[in-house]
């Protein structure tokens, strides 16, 4: 059973810790118990060591059963072969939370990860919260509990970041970043039994803590860390999650390192995009991302950027960063630009960014004008100083040659009504004159160009993410944890008809009709005569198809003939599809033909199902057609899912022009296709035992004709 939440508090706030295997050694046991006496824990800390008497002076017990009070919490610093056992007799004893720094298990094979099993069966049989093992630990900032093998500052200053993290250097980084401050340091190393999921819910509701960071190689439980997610919406916590694995090598060294078997990086970034989480790609943009979010948080009406700075040479750099990382700089409002023209030299430049010119550095009051008539401005939702502000080799009087722009800036953070940010081009320190100006009134202060538009963007897009679901009333579980559907009518006999093999155009097609789904007007045929017959019933023009469960791709054997428009036509096709495919596939079964109506004036579609090992059914819609080659481009989502996010991943197409109507081309009926694409992804949430389904074509037909399956196929 997963840790109770009593269990995963008394791990992360624990008010009192044995250390079992303290020692005076430089090893785990030592720094432990080190950090937890002099980094100011107001709890009660345990030696036990039967080799020893006293540990740097404080009493030290023989073992668990001998101390005066069960802990709270046990940090575990001995040999991996030994952790079962006595991770069951600290069980029995009554301590509901245990540190397990040793590595051994999991990341090292099959052996590593049964005695990892066999630890997490004790862990589950006693309700005890684990961290670890492979861990470095947890520090809890708030209340000054450092149950950590790096050594940890008694002066590490207290904020408002929660941090999760695999990886045990980068919960030390993170925590010992200038950058940052944090509240709770949870590093998770194999997470046997406590996993993300039950960290990410407990800074979910801890009042200490109001952003998170989130360093993983998988998401473990999906359903549950999505609840801690809808949580988090809720009570604007925003969420940034960096995940190593977006290549071959790194996946395979991630086996190595905590036993993680990554999913799909492509599906995780679906993941992501669908549920509001901020996804970083590195820890730069992670660290100015939180550095932003830490700030004032404030509504945005508007996700976009206005820009103020003093070089033409940046503004340009910065214009083309932007269309890079994807931060929308809107053009001026005629109004804004008018009054900004009469507020600047003659050889100013008008434009977002805006270029006040070197001359606002000897007026400050007039740099904050120009912010203001900036902000005011309707089509911008955040407004932005650039200034470059460096240490070394800068004379005294060249700093505060920078001091009006800076004050300017702080006034206005405090008089706007939008969030305010400072960012400086190059990464690197900003002089701590100018730090304390910004950091009373609170400015977050970005490093680098890029990283820190990357943080802009990640800041508007997660402000709009949740204005929308706010103003929606959506709950983004509603569709993934309504009823759910039974298994849909047909499936199982299809799937036991097709004796281990995929389940066959008619067949498929048959389930999904019977599903809701719309497929295309068709009748089977055995004989040319019936052929012709069906052709009749369908409309012409029609295609024709070998019908076999043996032969998924039916034109590699010839088993297609399309655009037959005469009845003539029909069964001369029959004749020659049927010789064809015996020729070309002797040994293949044979069911007949499967006549269509062709679909008229649509727009070919794939639309597809492939179940994920961490994330479960993901659908996934690209242009088909000729444009499957030319763009090679698709959108995926979790399913189920409802018609708003199918229209998201429709407007996110490379090429959704084309269902628009481009180049004078009739409009296609996106409604009926989003409304489609949220039907099938309840299909394929509802399929259990199905691994793919592959649709292709789908005709989205011109608006207000709809959408219609031409081509099936279902893998058990």
């Amino acid at each position: 059973m997963p840790p109770l939440p009593e269990s995963i508090k008394r791990l992360v706030a624990p008010r009192s810790v044995a250390v079992i295997g303290a020692t005076e050694k430089p090893q785990h046991g030592s720094m432990a118990f080190r950090n937890l006496t002099r980094a100011g824990f107001k709890g009660r800390v345990f030696a036990v060591n039967p080799r020893y008497q006293t540990i740097f002076g404080h009493t030290c017990y023989p073992d668990l059963a001998s101390l005066p009070e069960v802990p709270d919490c046990a940090v575990l610093a001995i040999a991996a072969a030994a952790l079962p056992d006595l991770l069951r007799q600290a069980g029995e004893l009554g301590v509901r939370a245990a540190v397990i720094f040793s590595a051994g298990f999991a990341e090292v094979g099959a052996e590593g990860r049964a005695l990892q099993d066999k630890l997490a069966e004790v862990a589950n049989r006693y309700g005890i919260a684990v961290c670890g093992p492979n861990c470095m630990g947890i520090v809890n900032v708030v209340d000054r509990t450092a149950m950590f093998t790096g050594l940890v500052s008694p002066e590490l200053p207290r904020g408002r970041v929660g941090v999760i993290a695999q990886s045990g250097s980068v919960a030390y980084v993170l925590m010992n970043s200038h950058r940052l401050a944090c509240s709770k340091v949870i590093s998770s190393g194999n997470q046997a039994v406590s996993d993300a999921a039950d960290y990410l819910g407990y800074l979910v509701d801890d009042d200490d803590t109001d952003t998170i960071a989130l360093f993983i190689e998988d998401i473990p439980r999906p359903d549950v860390f999505l609840g801690a997610v809808v949580r988090a919406h809720k009570v604007g916590k925003p969420i940034v999650i960096c995940r190593p694995g977006r290549s071959r090598k790194s996946a395979e060294v991630l086996i190595g390192h905590t036993g993680t078997l990554a999913g799909s990086y492509e599906v995780f970034t679906a993941f992501c995009r669908q549920f509001g989480l901020i996804q970083a790609d590195d820890l730069d943009e992670m660290v100015e991302t939180l550095v932003l979010l830490s700030g004032p948080r404030r509504t945005v009406k508007q996700p976009t950027l206005g820009a103020i700075n003093c070089s033409g040479g940046e503004n340009a750099l910065i214009m083309d960063m932007s269309e890079v990382v994807g931060v929308d700089m809107p053009t001026l409002a005629p109004d804004t630009a008018g009054k900004l023209r009469q507020m600047l030299p003659s050889f100013g430049t008008v434009s977002n960014p805006l270029d006040v010119t070197g001359m606002f550095f000897y007026d400050g009051d007039g740099f904050r004008r120009c912010m203001e008539v900036l902000a005011r401005d309707p089509g911008i939702g955040m407004v932005m100083t650039v200034l470059d502000t460096p240490i070394a080799n800068v004379p005294t009087e060249a700093v505060g040659f920078n001091r009006p722009i800076v004050n300017a800036t702080a006034t206005a953070a405090r008089e706007l009504d939008k969030p305010v940010v400072f960012m400086t081009c190059v990464s690197g320190e900003v002089h701590p004159d100018m730090r304390a100006i910004l950091d009373e009134a609170q400015v977050p202060i970005l490093h680098g160009t890029r990283k820190g538009l990357q943080a802009v963007r990640h800041f508007l897009h997660w402000t709009a993410f949740v204005e929308r679901l706010r103003a929606s009333g959506n709950d983004l579980l509603a569709t993934r944890n309504g009823a759910k559907l039974p298994p849909p009518a047909g499936l199982a006999d299809a799937i036991a008809a097709a004796a281990g093999k995929p389940v066959g155009e008619y067949a498929a097609k048959r389930v999904l009709e019977a599903f809701g789904l719309p497929v295309v007007r068709e009748k089977r045929a055995t004989s040319a005569a019936a052929a012709v017959a069906a052709a009749r019933q369908c409309g012409f023009p029609v295609s024709l198809k070998i019908d076999s469960p043996d032969l998924p791709h039916k034109t590699d054997v010839g088993g297609v003939a399309l655009g037959l428009a005469t009845e003539v036509e029909v069964a001369d096709a029959f004749t020659r599809v049927m010789a064809e495919v015996e020729r070309r596939a002797p040994a293949a079964r044979i069911d007949g033909v499967l006549v269509q109506q062709m679909a008229r004036g649509g727009t070919e579609m794939i639309v597809g199902m492939k179940r994920d090992k961490s994330f479960g059914p993901v659908v996934l819609v690209g242009l088909g057609g000729v444009f499957v080659e030319v763009l090679k481009t698709f959108a995926i989502a979790c399913a189920p899912f409802d018609a708003a996010t199918a229209r998201e991943l429709i407007a996110g197409l490379a090429g959704a022009s084309v269902l628009k109507g481009a180049r004078g081309a009739a409009p296609r009926d996106i409604e009926a296709l989003a409304q489609f694409l949220a039907r099938f992804s309840q299909f394929a949430a509802a399929a259990d035992d199905v691994r793919e389904i592959d649709l292709n074509p789908v005709f989205v037909l011109p608006e207000g004709q709809g959408v219609v399956i031409a081509d099936a196929l279902i893998v058990a």
